[in-house]
């Protein structure tokens, strides 16, 4: 709010009334930074009302004096539709008659009541002079609430925090950063090393002792001559029987159901996506009659009004004809 009022005193400053600020005339920069459009029912200030001329505003944002006495317009009326403005931001309605402190509707600090009320008095003599001086009072309101708000954040965390458990303590590692091996673990691993060797060299001498032996029996063995029995007359082996003729299936034919997969579908090609700007041309027609029963994606709701915001950056020609056209 306080960018607005800053951007509002620059056009003053430059003797230019806006006379429509609304919602719909803020447009946010990338880094939501808000920004002032629509200048199409701008005057200079201090230029005289033509009876002739039909009284240009928004019911609800225009200030009394654009109805009672146009001639009396100045940057007071502009003043005035900011503090409307803001109380819409805070309680997401418009101010009504008996007027309603704004804490009273939505949880905000009562410190914004003077601030909206003294912006949308009636009588402009009552209002801010300028908006540069609303926007000074602005800052300074949201810079103490913001030290407030870090101040009673220790004093709300400290009941909930807990006193620190006790922990062992740490043990100092050696020169080179590698951790101390644990003892305890120590005794075992060398005990089970130390037994699996032992079994090891045990198998291996068993082994080679048999091995000796054997060789040593050979030896002995070839020196005497060995008697062998005479070998016995061979048998005559039965004339094997003729096995049965085996009667073989007949091959199974092939399938050519199963040796043949069907053909895979043809890949269905995905619906192409509708982008947020092209479901708003879309739906134009429906939005100028009214109708917002259908929205397209991206649009925010705020109280009776509807906000959508255009990703692309735009000029500010190029945003007031987007504006108009949808």
């Amino acid at each position: 709010m306080a960018g607005i009022c800053h951007g509002l005193a620059h056009a003053h400053r430059a003797g230019i009334l806006h006379r429509d600020i609304k919602p719909g005339n803020i447009l946010l920069g990338p880094g939501a930074q808000p920004k002032i459009g629509d200048f199409g029912l701008a005057r200079p200030v201090g230029k005289e009302h033509n009876p002739e001329e039909p009284v240009w505003g928004t019911p609800g944002y225009a200030a009394p004096e654009v109805l009672s006495d146009p001639d009396a317009v100045d940057q007071r009326a502009d003043i005035f539709a900011v503090g409307v403005l803001l109380y819409e931001l805070l309680t997401a309605r418009i101010p009504s008659d008996p007027w309603q402190p704004p804490s009273q509707i939505a949880t905000c600090d009562p410190a914004f009541d003077a601030v909206i009320r003294r912006a949308t008095h009636p009588t402009p003599e009552k209002r801010y002079k300028d908006a540069e001086e609303l926007a000074t009072e602005l800052e300074a309101l949201v810079k103490k609430l913001e030290g407030g708000i870090l101040r009673r954040q220790p004093l709300a965390a400290a009941p909930n925090t807990a006193p620190p458990r006790a922990m062992a303590p740490s043990r100092p590692l050696p020169v080179g950063g590698r951790p101390v091996p644990s003892v305890s673990s120590t005794p075992k691993s060398q005990t089970a090393t130390i037994l699996l060797v032992l079994m090891l060299i045990g198998l291996l001498a068993g082994a080679a002792a048999i091995i000796t032996s054997a060789g040593k029996g050979d030896d002995q063995s070839s020196d005497q001559p060995v008697e062998r029995p005479p070998a016995p007359p061979p048998r005559k082996k039965p004339d094997p029987k003729p096995k049965p003729p085996v009667i073989g299936r007949p091959a199974p034919k092939p399938n050519p159901a199963v040796e043949s997969p069907e053909p895979a579908p043809p890949p269905v090609k995905p619906k192409p996506v509708e982008s947020p700007t092209q479901a708003l041309t879309r739906l134009k027609a429906q939005l100028r009659r009214g109708d917002l029963s259908n929205l397209p994606e991206g649009a925010a709701q705020r109280g009776n009004s509807q906000f959508f915001l255009v990703d692309n950056p735009l000029p500010w020609q190029s945003a007031a004809h987007f504006a108009e056209d949808h």
